[in-house]
C-alpha cells in the first residue's frame, strides 16, 4: 500500500470545512484509507450522514454520531483511470434521520492504477536465500583458511619417483600405502 500522505482542505457550504485525508491519490490493488473530518467549533451534538460517491462505480451512505468518519475501501474492482471522489455531509438532530441539511460538499480527484504487485514469495524469499548462500560460502572459505593455517600439512600422493623408497627401516614402502591410509597418516602427523 502506498503510505504517502495527502491532505485536501476544501471550503464547503455553510462555512464548515471538510478535510479529507488519506493515502496518495494513486492507488494500486490494495485497501486505501480515507478520513473525512468536519471542522467547526459551534457544532452541538448531531447525527452525521456521510455520502461517499464515485460516479458510475460507488455510492455509499454512512450514519455516525461523530464529526469524523474513517472510510476504508478496496479499489481492485474498479477499472484503471481518472475518477472523482464526491463526499457530501449532512447533519441531523439526534434521533432524527429524516430532516437534515447539507453542511459540506467536496470533490477529490482520484487516479486509479490497478496492476500486479509482487507477492512475498517473489521478493523477500529469494533475497533471504541469496544472503544465506553468501553467508554460508563466506563461513566455509574462512573455515578452510583457518584449517589450512592450523594444520600446515601436505598430503603426499604416490608418484613414480618415490617408488620403492624407504622412509625408515621400520616403515613399509610408500607404494604399499593406499591413498586413504596416506590421508589418515597426514592428519595424525598434523595433530
Amino acid at each position: 500500500m502506498l503510505n504517502l500522505f495527502l491532505s485536501f482542505t476544501l471550503q464547503p457550504v455553510n462555512a464548515v470545512r471538510l478535510i479529507i485525508e488519506g493515502d496518495n491519490k494513486t492507488f494500486t490493488n490494495v485497501d486505501s484509507l480515507f478520513e473525512f473530518r468536519l471542522i467547526n467549533e459551534y457544532f452541538i451534538p448531531f447525527s452525521y450522514k456521510f455520502i461517499i460517491e464515485i460516479p458510475s462505480y460507488l455510492h455509499e451512505e454512512y450514519y455516525t454520531q461523530n464529526y469524523f468518519y474513517y472510510w476504508n475501501h478496496n479499489f481492485t474492482n474498479i477499472k484503471p483511470g481518472s475518477y472523482s471522489l464526491h463526499v457530501e455531509v449532512y447533519i441531523y438532530p439526534i434521533f432524527n434521520n429524516v430532516f437534515g441539511w447539507k453542511v459540506a460538499d467536496a470533490q477529490v480527484p482520484l487516479e486509479i492504477r490497478v496492476g500486479p504487485t509482487p507477492s512475498f514469495a517473489f521478493v523477500v524469499i529469494p533475497l533471504i536465500s541469496l544472503m544465506l548462500v553468501t553467508i554460508i560460502t563466506l563461513i566455509g572459505i574462512i573455515h578452510c583458511i583457518r584449517q589450512r593455517k592450523k594444520m600446515n600439512a601436505t598430503i603426499e600422493v604416490a608418484t613414480i619417483e618415490n617408488f620403492g623408497i624407504f622412509e625408515n627401516e621400520d616403515e613399509t614402502l610408500l607404494i604399499e600405502k593406499t591413498f586413504f591410509r596416506r590421508i589418515k597418516d597426514s592428519f595424525k602427523e598434523a595433530f
